[in-house]
C-alpha cells in the first residue's frame, strides 16, 4: 500500500519554524534552549502568535544551523548553507568590534559577561523598564 505525502504547509515564519526542527531533528527542548527562550515562547513563535526575532534565529542558526533565509523569506533550506553561517560570523565580528569601540558599551558588556543568574535577571527587569519609557516618551513626543 501507498504511503500518502503529508503536505506541510509552509505560509508563515512560525511554519517554516516548525517544519525546520521536524526535519532536522531538533528537539523543541534544544531549540528553545539554543535560542535562550522559554518553551512557551517557543510555542508562539511556532503558532504564529508572537514575531519571531531575527536574534533568536541568529541563535538558532549559530547553535543548530537552521537557516535563518529559509524561516524568514522562504527561500532555501531548513540546513543552513556555509555561506549563510559566514555571513553571520561576519556580522558577529562587526558588532563585536562596534561594542570594543565604545567605551561605555564595553564596560557594560563586560559587567554582563561576569554577572550571575540574579543579577541578570534584574538588569532584564530594568532594561525593559527603560525601553517601556523609551516608548511613553516617544508617544508623548508625537502628540
Amino acid at each position: 500500500m501507498k504511503q500518502k505525502k503529508t503536505h506541510w504547509p509552509l505560509l508563515t515564519p512560525g511554519d517554516r519554524l516548525s517544519y525546520a526542527l521536524h526535519t532536522l531533528g531538533i528537539k523543541w527542548k534544544d531549540a528553545w534552549a539554543a535560542m535562550g527562550i522559554t518553551m512557551d515562547m517557543l510555542a508562539k513563535y511556532c503558532s504564529n502568535k508572537t514575531k519571531i526575532s531575527e536574534s533568536r534565529l541568529d541563535l538558532l542558526l549559530l547553535k543548530k544551523e537552521v537557516s535563518k533565509k529559509f524561516i524568514l523569506n522562504n527561500t532555501g533550506e531548513p540546513l543552513a548553507t556555509l555561506q549563510e553561517r559566514l555571513d553571520l560570523l561576519h556580522l558577529e565580528k562587526n558588532i563585536f568590534n562596534k561594542i570594543r569601540i565604545d567605551l561605555r558599551t564595553s564596560n557594560i558588556v563586560d559587567i554582563l559577561s561576569t554577572a550571575s543568574e540574579k543579577e541578570l535577571g534584574l538588569f532584564e527587569k530594568l532594561a525593559a523598564k527603560i525601553q517601556k519609557d523609551r516608548k511613553k516618551i516617544k508617544s508623548a513626543l508625537k502628540k
